[in-house]
């Protein structure tokens, strides 16, 4: 198996106590900030405020495996709720800790099918992106020019596929973009994808400039670029 939950030594918890894993990357904004919400709510109760963002969370449509995954941790914290020093456990009782356990297992399947190194997402999203650009040349773009040449409205199956597969290539992105960059190189090729041919994913600019200030170890040292970048706050 090549997941397992990470026991907490902490006897305040739980005797069965585990640390809660982190969101794998590429969860849709909506749900993280669901989660968000949820975690925020936990930690000022208990008082039942979770219920409601828990709520939202467990109704939230997944688009992709990182988000099923996201939505069944929230699920087991709901079931097995816990908190470490502010941050979600899992405490399990005697009586109920083999069912905790007992999700490992699927866990473990659904994190074998997200990719693990950056070669991977960039092959995923590369083969979603064709698929999605072929199926729009070939089939959907044609039917619509047929319908605007007067032909029958495009049939919902194809424009049922159309959008399957743009919400597959949309979460191999969101993925792909939230993967940390290996390098620089990486790094220019996700800034490439979300900016070239007019597109304008600002939702990224505050993720992508400290990925940036990681790359160039900004943050590490007294450097000309640190010094540059500190300077030009000087108006705040």
């Amino acid at each position: 198996m090549t997941f397992q939950f990470k026991p907490l030594a902490n006897p305040e918890v739980s005797n069965h106590a585990y640390e809660l894993p982190a969101m794998p990357c590429g969860v849709s904004g909506a749900l993280a900030e669901a989660i968000d919400t949820y975690a925020a709510a936990v930690r000022n109760g208990p008082d039942g405020s979770e219920n409601e963002p828990y709520q939202a969370v467990t109704g939230f449509d997944a688009r992709s495996v990182p988000d099923v995954i996201a939505k069944f941790l929230i699920k087991l914290h709901y079931d097995f709720p816990g908190l470490d020093n502010g941050g979600l456990a899992l405490a399990a009782t005697e009586a109920n800790y083999t069912r905790l356990i007992a999700a490992e297992g699927l866990l473990a399947d659904l994190y074998r099918q997200i990719p693990t190194s950056w070669g991977q997402a960039l092959d995923n999203y590369r083969a979603s992106l064709l698929a999605e650009a072929d199926y729009d040349r070939l089939v959907w773009r044609p039917a619509f020019n047929a319908e605007i040449g007067g032909a029958r409205q495009v049939s919902s199956a194809i424009s049922g596929e159309m959008e399957r597969l743009g919400d597959i290539r949309a979460a191999a992105e969101e993925f792909l973009l939230a993967m940390p960059a290996p390098s620089l190189e990486e790094f220019a090729a996700k800034y490439l994808i979300a900016f070239s041919h007019d597109r304008d994913l600002n939702g990224y600019h505050e993720e992508f400039c400290a990925e940036a200030r990681r790359l160039m170890s900004v943050d590490d040292g007294d450097t000309k670029l640190s010094a540059i970048l500190s300077a030009l706050s000087w108006g705040e």
